[in-house]
């Protein structure tokens, strides 16, 4: 078991690693590069620090680590994130709902009804 997840980054996409550690309800100390800043919310499911920035991050750890109830409360806030907009069941919902708006847009623009339903 760990206290706190800390990824510092020079590059990234979309890490897993974050999404995982937030899953696990852990507070996360990340430099905001690529799509860190759309998981990580800062001060609500953890910090985000520049990268290539030590003092930064050393800083950023050394406070969550001393705010051990605060450290929950953004693991959990972390969680819901994790579970509201990136979990498998949110993801499809997510595609089904453009899937929907780009037929109907398609649709429109030809002068057709177009209503999607699900066959399973």
């Amino acid at each position: 078991s760990f206290d706190l997840f800390v990824l510092s980054s020079h590059d990234e996409g979309m890490s897993n690693a974050i999404l995982e550690a937030m899953a696990m309800e852990k507070a996360v100390v990340a430099t905001d590069v690529g799509g860190t800043g759309e998981v990580v919310r800062e001060g609500v499911s953890g910090r985000l620090v520049p990268p290539r920035q030590v003092a930064p991050l050393a800083r950023a750890i050394e406070e969550v680590l001393a705010d051990p109830e605060g450290r929950r409360e953004m693991g959990r806030k972390g969680r819901a994130i994790v579970v509201e907009s990136f979990s498998a069941r949110s993801m499809v919902r997510q595609m089904e709902a453009l899937y929907e708006r780009l037929a109907r847009e398609k649709g429109e623009a030809h002068g057709v009804a177009v209503k999607l339903e699900a066959t399973s």
